[in-house]
């Protein structure tokens, strides 16, 4: 029965060492110490004796009820206080309750197993109590299989975040209904007797592990959190008795996670071991963890996953420290070798202590400004409309390259790009608009031709108004796609009409055409005639400036207009009659004589009395005619037509005759008179004669005018004045010098005493 309680209290103690953290040690002579709340037992093997009654007496049996009434009743707050630490550790409760578990499952079931060989010595010695003994394994059993259990809830109440407090309210219920147990089974101990050497151990050791501590071979106990010294000497038991017969030599052990600095030593067997104790010293912590040495506990480092636990056996610690593989989003061969984010993350992988063993921020980048998308390392990122570019994943920021950048607006539009909006170019129809494909936009922009009423090719190109319209045609944005101002133009001053593209005629004194023009005033005016520049007479022979427009009656009016004007044909007013085309001598005495008749035969009659137009232009051939009737004239010259007969003869209406005045303008007339108002030029004969004034012509019976004859000088007069009779005469008294007279001619083509037969002679007015 002893032997049953012994192993009942081993297994129950064993369950305060896991439950309510007791502490057990082992002397070299198999006395175990038991330390709880407080209070410290030691049981020792040779204490034991068989009775006749097969009791075991216990030496301190009342102490050891004590302590255990004692560790019973602080059960309930251990178990309180335990619950406030795990509370305060719920941040490490996945790694350091794990290895907790490891290590006190490792210890407990170490001493268990050594427990049970004890329990092997202690049948050899009695086996007349195996019997019980064996029903004491049983009872052990059950108690083994209720710390499991307990084990096992506290196991899973530290894995699981959730349930912690819950699942270990549990365990510590089931602990201590153990507890209640082995109580139970202690009262019922004999009275007397003693406790075995191993059930003072575990009842040493339970006593420092309620503690948080470690024990040595003399019941001490001692923190590994505050003793950095290198070795632990487990101090030797009392060995004056040998080994009790059938016993094997109990063996000094190191506490787990100590590694012994000697050999291991019997602390029973033929003759006392000496030394009697053993120097056990702290093991570091193995590689990829960290701490100040395994029994002080030690944890994997930043980035590795797994426990570091205490062991009895070299190398005296569990290890299963790991390097964690970088986790999604990252790459690279280890957390602790270095994580980088994937292209197009953003963030860090930092190693960690506590699970999953690292902090990841590796987060995909948004796809960026101007695309549509998720994200950049989906590859879903594409350019928006209207931009143009691509985005490629990268390492490092922004975590991408490339880009999408705006299409700028087409030709034919404007604007600052396709996306902020393009507009067709004024003056052009259609739209712009943004697409995903390349160009990145679609245009219809087309050009607008431009419309009735303008000139041009189209609105861009520009168009103007037409000739005679002020104003101008405006590109626009808008439908029709352009403003017009244009506008015909009024005729200007000095012409008629209703406007300038609808035609307008130059006014009485005005000359010119009014043309429609594209630049202001958008027309050419009608040139005052007063402000005339023509010569050579090139314009002048258009009868609609000088006839239309300015009214020209005679020569002499165009001369005064156009004083640099030469001899050639001019169109003048003849009222009535219309524009009439003359003959202007522009350069004898200033110019400006109006031809009237021409004489080119020794016979014709040069004067007529009725209108006839073509004697104020025939100047080679016979014309008769007279002074245009109603014109204003002052003087009459006769002279030939080639200047290389510069000879003249001027009459001077105001000092003349009337009669002379009529026989010129057409009227009937048969009479000799003398006609004042003479003059003529002879180079060869001095010049102008007289010098001044004038003379007066026909001595004798005067000067002779008829209209069937012609006009002659009196038979008796000198003939150097004029002489165009239709016959010859027969005085003869011209000049024969320079220009002898010709046979046949004397009287007929006679001009200041000189006869030309074949040269014609003009009678011209100014």
């Amino acid at each position: 029965p002893a032997v049953v309680c012994v192993m009942a209290v081993f297994l129950v103690l064993a369950a305060l060492v896991c439950a309510c953290g007791a502490q057990i040690v082992r002397t070299q002579n198999g006395s175990l110490l038991l330390e709880v709340a407080g209070a410290t037992l030691s049981l020792t093997p040779s204490e034991h004796t068989a009775g006749s009654s097969g009791s075991v007496s216990l030496a301190s049996q009342q102490d050891l009820a004590a302590a255990i009434s004692n560790t019973i009743a602080q059960t309930q707050p251990q178990i309180n206080n335990a619950v406030l630490l795990i509370n305060a550790t719920t941040a490490r409760v996945d790694s350091l309750g794990t290895s907790l578990t490891a290590a006190l499952s490792f210890s407990v079931s170490a001493e268990i197993l050594r427990a049970t060989g004890a329990e092997t010595v202690l049948s050899s010695m009695v086996a007349s109590e195996r019997s019980r003994a064996l029903a004491a394994e049983g009872a052990a059993g059950a108690l083994i299989a209720s710390v499991q259990a307990a084990q096992t809830s506290a196991a899973i109440a530290q894995s699981s975040a959730v349930a912690t407090e819950a699942s270990l309210g549990i365990a510590l219920a089931q602990t201590q209904s153990t507890l209640v147990q082995t109580q139970s089974l202690l009262t019922a101990l004999p009275a007397s007797g003693n406790m075995s050497a191993l059930t003072r151990q575990v009842a040493t050791l339970a006593l420092c592990i309620s503690r948080g501590q470690f024990a040595d071979s003399a019941g001490n106990c001692f923190s590994p959190n505050t003793t950095s010294a290198a070795t632990v000497t487990v101090a030797a038991a009392a060995a004056t008795s040998p080994c009790p017969a059938n016993q094997t030599a109990a063996t000094l052990y190191c506490l787990p996670g100590f590694a012994p600095m000697t050999s291991s030593i019997s602390a029973c067997g033929a003759a006392p071991a000496s030394p009697t104790s053993i120097s056990c010293t702290a093991v570091s912590c193995p590689a990829n963890s960290n701490g100040i040495n395994v029994p002080s506990g030690c944890e994997c480092n930043s980035g590795f996953a797994g426990i570091v636990a205490a062991t009895s056996t070299a190398p005296y610690f569990f290890s299963n420290c790991t390097a964690v593989a970088c986790p999604a989003n990252s790459n690279g061969s280890s957390v602790v070798a270095g994580c980088a984010c994937n292209p197009g993350f953003m963030g860090s992988v930092v190693a960690s202590t506590t699970p999953p063993y690292f902090v990841s921020t590796c987060a995909p980048v948004a796809c960026p400004s101007n695309s549509t998308g998720t994200t950049v390392p989906s590859g879903t990122c594409v350019c928006a409309q209207g931009f143009a570019g691509t985005i490629i994943p990268s390492r490092t920021p922004p975590y991408y390259t490339g880009g999408c950048v705006a299409v700028a607006c087409p030709s034919g539009s404007q604007g600052a790009s396709v996306p902020s909006g393009c507009s067709c170019l004024p003056g052009m129809t259609g739209v712009v608009v943004a697409v995903g494909f390349a160009p990145f936009y679609v245009s219809t922009c087309a050009n607008v031709s431009c419309t009735a009423g303008m000139q041009g090719t189209n609105l861009v190109a520009g168009c103007s108004c037409l000739p005679g319209y002020s104003g101008a045609v405006t590109p626009t944005t808008s439908a029709p796609y352009y403003t017009s101002t244009c506008a015909a133009v009024s005729c200007p001053v000095g012409s008629t009409g209703t406007n300038v593209p609808s035609g307008c005629s130059c006014n009485s004194n005005y000359y010119g055409f009014v043309t429609p023009t594209t630049t202001d005033p958008f027309y050419t005016p009608c040139t005052p005639c007063t402000q005339a520049t023509a010569t050579n007479g090139s314009i002048i022979l258009n009868q609609t400036l000088t006839v239309t427009q300015c009214g020209f009656t005679s020569c002499l009016a165009i001369k005064t207009i156009f004083p640099t004007s030469s001899d050639g044909f001019y169109y003048i007013s003849a009222g009535v009659r219309g524009p009439l085309m003359v003959y202007c001598d522009m350069t004898t005495l200033g110019g400006g004589w109006t031809l009237f008749a021409t004489k080119q035969s020794p016979t014709f009659l040069f004067l007529s009395a009725s209108y006839n137009a073509l004697s104020y232009s025939s100047i080679n051939s016979d014309a008769a005619g007279q002074i245009l009737p109603g014109a204003s004239w002052t003087q009459v010259l006769l002279r030939f037509r080639s200047s290389w007969f510069p000879q003249y003869v001027v009459y001077n209406r105001a000092s003349g005759s009337a009669t002379f005045d009529g026989y010129m303008q057409g009227t009937a007339t048969a009479t000799c008179t003398p006609i004042p108002g003479w003059f003529k030029y002879d180079p060869y004969q001095g010049g102008r004669i007289p010098a001044s004034g004038t003379s007066t012509v026909g001595g004798g019976s005067g000067l002779c005018l008829y209209s069937v004859n012609g006009i002659s000088e009196d038979h008796g007069a000198s003939d150097l004045w004029i002489d165009m009779w239709n016959g010859v005469d027969g005085t003869n008294n011209y000049y024969t010098s320079n220009f002898p007279a010709q046979a046949g001619t004397q009287g007929e083509k006679c001009i200041a005493g000189y006869c030309w037969a074949t040269e014609p002679i003009w009678l011209m007015y100014r």
